[in-house]
């Protein structure tokens, strides 16, 4: 098998999937990095150097974030499996998905620009709107499994 074929087998939802996961990570380093800059014992120059690696984290979150929800609504849109309603939740999962990648990147410049006010608001859109993606992506998935079972009886 050579490298083609395995990128096929692999197939756009595990790019999605791993451009997921290359997302989490930048967020979960983006959050430490945020932590770091209000740490009591740093200087304020020290404070400073971590939001600003936390803001730019936050812009390439979005960005790794616009690039998964893309490719997990063309993996959904493609799927032949999924139809009708999961279909639809899906679909919803991957707009709600673009949304949230772009409020990380809004909140990102927005804390580059100092405006904390708009950063904060960003940060809390954002998490409403990953709670709406994520609850439409397990529908998605719940709906698929009572399908696939269904098929087996």
């Amino acid at each position: 098998m050579g490298l083609m074929d395995g990128l096929k087998d692999f197939g756009v939802g595990g790019l999605a999937g791993l451009s997921g996961n290359v997302g989490d990570a930048l967020t979960l380093w983006g959050a430490s990095e945020d932590l770091m800059s209000t740490n009591i014992g740093l200087t304020d120059e020290e404070k400073n150097k971590h939001g600003e690696r936390s803001n730019n984290l936050a812009i390439s979150s979005g960005a790794v974030g616009l690039l998964n929800n893309a490719l997990g609504l063309v993996d959904t849109c493609t799927d032949k499996e999924t139809s009708g309603v999961s279909k639809g939740f899906g679909v919803a999962e991957g707009l709600l998905g673009l949304f949230y990648g772009g409020t990380n990147i809004a909140g990102g410049a927005a804390g580059k620009a100092s405006n904390k006010g708009l950063q904060k608001a960003m940060g809390i859109t954002g998490g409403v709107i990953n709670i709406l993606g994520g609850t439409a992506g397990a529908v998605k998935s719940i709906r698929k499994i009572k399908k696939r079972r269904r098929s087996k009886v």
